[in-house]
C-alpha cells in the first residue's frame, strides 16, 4: 500500500483531484499543515464529531489512532479510504464519494464486514446536501442506522454482509426482515466466518470500482475465532484492490480501541 504524506494541495489528493467541490469542502488548515473537512469543525458538529482531516503516512500510528482525536481520509493508492470513529459518519463518506465522482450515482454493492446489522430505522437523506448530511450523521447514537439512507437514496442496491459474533451481551436482529420489508428489491447476502474462504466472489469481481464499497467495522474482529483470520484478511485485501471506496470504523464501544487501531493500520498497509 502506498500512502503519501498529508498534503496542503487539493490536486495532490488524487482520488478527488478532479472534483471542484472537493476544494470547497476541504479547506487548508495551516496549524495542522493539511486539508480539513470544513463541516467537521463547525461549532455544532464539533460537539458530536472529531475533525475529519486528510491523512498521510505519518498518521499510520496505532497509538495515535487509538486516542480517537480525529477521523481521517487517506488516499490508499488511488482510492479514498476513510478511517472513522463511529459508523454514523459512513453515510456521509459515501455521499461525499458520490458527490466527488468516485462512486456511481446508484446501484452500488456494499460489502460489509461487521458484527452488527446496523439496520435500525432513522430518517432518510434523499435530496440533502453534504453539509446537512454531515450534521445529521455526527451523533454516535446514529451509528446503527446508516444503511437505510444509502438504500433509500438508491446508492446501494445490494448488500454482501460478512458477519461475525457480536458477543454474548448483544442479540442481532434479522437484517432481511428489517430491510427487506421496506426495500423489497434490495439484494442481501449473509456469509458466516467459516464460509468466507469458500464464498464465490464472481459477482463482485465483475463490478467496476465505482460500483463497489468496502466497509469494515473493526468490531467484526472482536469475537472472531483465530482460525478464520487468514482467509478473512485475504478476502479484505482482495476486495480493497477492487473497491472504489473503502471505509474502516474503530467502534470503541465494541472492541478494545488499541486492538482496533492495530487492525486498522495493518489492513491499510497490507491492502
Amino acid at each position: 500500500m502506498i500512502i503519501p504524506k498529508a498534503s496542503l494541495g487539493h490536486a495532490d489528493f488524487r482520488p478527488y483531484a478532479a472534483a471542484r467541490k472537493f476544494a470547497q469542502v476541504y479547506q487548508v488548515d495551516i496549524t495542522l499543515a493539511r486539508l480539513i473537512n470544513r463541516y467537521s469543525v463547525e461549532p455544532g458538529n464539533l460537539e458530536h464529531c472529531k475533525p475529519l482531516v486528510v491523512g498521510g503516512q505519518e498518521d499510520l500510528n496505532p497509538g495515535q489512532l487509538a486516542r480517537l482525536e480525529q477521523s481521517y481520509l487517506f488516499q490508499a493508492n488511488n482510492t479514498p479510504h476513510y478511517l472513522l470513529e463511529h459508523h454514523g459518519l459512513a453515510e456521509y463518506a459515501c455521499a461525499e464519494a458520490r458527490e466527488f465522482g468516485v462512486l456511481a450515482e446508484q446501484d452500488c454493492t456494499l460489502v460489509r464486514f461487521d458484527a452488527h446489522p446496523d439496520s435500525d430505522r432513522w430518517r432518510f437523506f434523499k435530496g440533502w446536501d453534504l453539509e446537512r448530511i454531515f450534521s445529521s450523521c455526527c451523533p454516535s447514537v446514529n451509528e446503527g442506522s446508516y444503511l437505510r439512507p444509502l438504500i433509500e437514496g438508491q446508492l446501494v442496491s445490494r448488500i454482501v454482509w460478512f458477519r461475525s459474533s457480536p458477543g454474548m451481551m448483544f442479540m442481532n436482529r434479522d437484517i432481511r426482515q428489517d430491510l427487506g420489508r421496506d426495500f423489497p428489491k434490495l439484494e442481501i447476502l449473509e456469509i458466516e466466518p467459516a464460509k468466507v474462504a469458500d464464498f464465490n466472489l464472481a459477482s463482485i469481481d465483475s463490478l467496476p470500482p465505482n460500483k463497489l464499497i468496502l466497509d469494515i467495522d473493526l468490531d467484526y474482529f472482536a469475537h472472531l475465532q483465530f482460525e478464520f483470520m487468514y482467509s478473512i484478511a485475504n478476502r479484505i485485501i482482495g476486495l480493497h484492490h477492487r473497491a472504489g471506496l473503502a471505509l474502516q470504523v474503530l467502534s470503541p464501544g465494541y472492541i478494545d480501541k488499541d486492538k482496533a487501531a492495530n487492525f486498522a493500520v495493518d489492513l491499510i498497509r497490507a491492502a
